[in-house]
């Protein structure tokens, strides 16, 4: 039987389609999705996915090199994603987690939170205190949905992987994280290294802890 598979952001792209290949895929998106009204989504739903894939872009900040207060326009912006993509991906988790077992989460991230190391100032990235602060509220819903008793007894998992800006093959890793069941209750980076072979999958979990799964 197909995995039946939901995919929200990106659709359009050839590295989404690839982590969704080979499965019984619906895409959604800003072109068919009110993001500002979760709840009317869920009340439409009458099929059930075994796997939700989030690639929203929840960024919405550019790096600033010259911030030295983080001023109103910074926060409504954060407060407005905060309220339309942020809250709707929280809330179908929460509800996709609460009345079925035996589901998947994949909720493509960023590490960028735990970036602590000072950078020389050819390297500095800019201030993107905002876009770590979401980055953060993302991994703290998939850590809250992992350690809730009923959904730990209901063998649901939520995994955050971050792709380094969609490098080339992290979507075949992806893709075989759902194909074979390869999900872990962590939020981690998603490698592809040339010395690896086709079968395998490396991650490095916040803590530094290396994995290696057979794909």
């Amino acid at each position: 039987m197909s995995i039946k598979v939901w995919g929200f952001g990106g659709s359009t792209k050839p590295w989404m389609q690839n982590v969704c290949s080979g499965f019984d895929v619906t895409y959604f998106g800003r072109h068919n999705v009110d993001y500002t009204k979760p709840q009317e989504f869920i009340d439409s739903i009458t099929d059930i996915p075994d796997v939700i894939v989030y690639n929203i872009n929840n960024a919405g900040y550019e790096p600033d090199f010259d911030k030295v207060v983080t001023g109103d326009t910074h926060f409504e912006k954060l407060c407005d994603i905060i309220n339309t993509t942020y809250r709707f991906e929280l809330n179908l988790l929460e509800w996709f987690f609460g009345h079925h077992r035996n589901k998947r989460l994949l909720w493509i991230t960023s590490m960028e939170p735990y970036n602590i190391n000072p950078a020389p100032p050819e390297e500095y990235d800019g201030d993107i205190l905002m876009y770590r602060q979401v980055r953060a509220l993302e991994h703290q819903a998939i850590y809250q949905q992992n350690i809730k008793p009923r959904n730990v007894a209901k063998n649901n998992i939520a995994m955050g992987t971050c792709v380094a800006h969609n490098m080339p093959g992290t979507d075949i890793k992806l893709n075989a994280i759902i194909k074979d069941d390869l999900f872990q209750p962590m939020v981690c980076t998603v490698i592809n290294q040339l010395d690896l072979t086709e079968d395998q999958l490396e991650v490095a979990t916040i803590t530094h802890r290396d994995v290696n799964l057979k794909a």
